[in-house]
């Protein structure tokens, strides 16, 4: 489940701005805080995400990081990683993890 249900109930698609927009349509806000501390500030950085770097932040839960992953995964092409709006579309993370 991707999505919270809230959000397929609304008639009207919200739009995702910030991690923390992403982070609550996909019903799991309570990981923003680890998200971005850990490095993943820009909306376009969490298209890199996988299951070890969910695992290095600390979401410890299987369920909840299969749930982020999903939402992922759903909400982006792999292949066309998001623009964010507040860095002119630059990601604020590498392969490797280190900032650019």
């Amino acid at each position: 489940m991707p999505l919270s249900a809230d959000t397929k109930r609304s008639s009207t698609p919200k739009a995702i701005h910030s991690v923390r927009d992403f982070m609550v349509l996909s019903g799991l806000p309570m990981y923003t805080e680890v998200l971005t501390n850990a490095g993943y500030s820009a909306l376009s950085s969490l298209a890199t995400l996988r299951e070890p770097d969910l695992v290095r932040c600390g979401i410890q839960d299987p369920l909840h990081r299969s749930i982020i992953l999903s939402a992922i995964a759903s909400t982006w092409s792999q292949d066309t990683p998001p623009t964010d709006p507040q860095t002119n579309g630059q990601t604020d993370r590498n392969v490797s993890g280190a900032h650019v």
